[in-house]
């Protein structure tokens, strides 16, 4: 039974390098001070959840994983109530000194707002149009007005 549900959580993940690319280069941002939640509408069916804590949050592994267990708990936890996003969770430095408490209450907030922004573009942070998209547009007003 334990390895059916890893099995299930294992699908339910971001992994590849081309899908955090996804999340970072087509979705939104929302962030607290101990994470920043990146995420993406998704094709799957379910949400999933990739994960990103770095060396520059806590130099030692057991901190490392510990923000991971509680951030893959609290995904679990609402997994339910998520829409089918993709979610990549970045934690800060400030969350390597927080208690499990205050993880777990900053995350669920993420969750929420999550939801809430996920089909607005009001208070979300988009990533500003790429060069080659403005000068596309730039081409097609002169080609309008000539």
């Amino acid at each position: 039974m334990r390895q059916a549900q890893h099995q299930q959580d294992v699908c339910q993940r971001i992994r590849k390098s081309a899908q955090f690319s996804q999340v970072f280069d087509h979705g939104r941002r929302i962030a607290c001070p101990f994470f920043a939640l990146h995420f993406v509408e998704n094709s799957c069916g379910a949400p999933r959840l990739g994960l990103a804590v770095s060396k520059k949050v806590d130099a030692r592994a057991v901190g490392r994983n510990r923000i991971k267990r509680q951030v893959r708990e609290s995904f679990r936890a609402e997994k339910a109530r998520l829409p089918t996003l993709d979610f990549v969770v970045m934690a800060r430095p400030a969350s390597a000194k927080a208690e499990t408490q205050q993880l777990r209450t900053q995350l669920l907030g993420l969750w929420q707002k999550a939801t809430l922004l996920q089909n607005t573009t009001v208070g979300t942070m988009l990533r500003p149009p790429s060069v080659e998209t403005q000068a596309v547009k730039l081409n097609n007003n002169q080609s309008d007005q000539n």
